[in-house]
């Protein structure tokens, strides 16, 4: 029924403009015609149709915004529910990475500069998530501008680093 408030509210209006001309047996459509006629004294009868014309592409422009912006907001609903998704993906790593992180600390002669280097990767991680939970635009180009990819970063990260000295 919320899908189509409109075509409700038109289908009674047209009832009620139904049972009016039968009730006061009123010719509507003759009435309309001489409406017309009355405005064809003054050449205002050219200017209906042109303007029933534009009301009527008027009329679906709206209708295509409309569709077009129900579409917009669920693109942005779902994209929500991706980073909702990630969040509890990447809180479950990093719930993993604090028992390496623990275990770690507690095995005499790990490099001290790797657990350091755990702390930077967590917040990084974090800001990054931050960025691309507080977009303003939600398309491809904005996505990837927010968190843009790090040539070699997965291979030879901050790491890699640290484990070839």
């Amino acid at each position: 029924m919320k899908n189509y408030k409109y075509t409700c509210i038109g289908a009674g209006l047209a009832c009620l403009i139904f049972l009016g001309a039968v009730i006061f047996d009123a010719d509507l459509f003759e009435a309309f015609i001489a409406v017309l006629s009355s405005l064809e004294d003054h050449e205002v009868d050219e200017v209906i149709i042109p303007l029933i014309i534009l009301l009527l592409f008027a009329a679906f422009d709206l209708v295509r915004k409309q569709r077009s912006l129900r579409v917009e907001q669920e693109r942005i609903k779902i994209y929500h529910a991706t980073l909702e998704s990630t969040s509890h993906v990447l809180d479950n790593i990093v719930h993993q990475l604090q028992m390496f992180k623990m275990t770690a600390e507690r095995t005499p002669g790990f490099d001290s500069r790797v657990l350091s280097l755990y702390h930077v990767v967590m917040e990084d991680a974090s800001l990054q998530l931050d960025k691309l939970s507080n977009l303003d635009r939600i398309d491809e180009d904005s996505i990837r501008s927010a968190v843009p990819a790090r040539p070699g970063a997965a291979v030879h990260g901050p790491v890699g680093s640290i484990a070839t000295e």
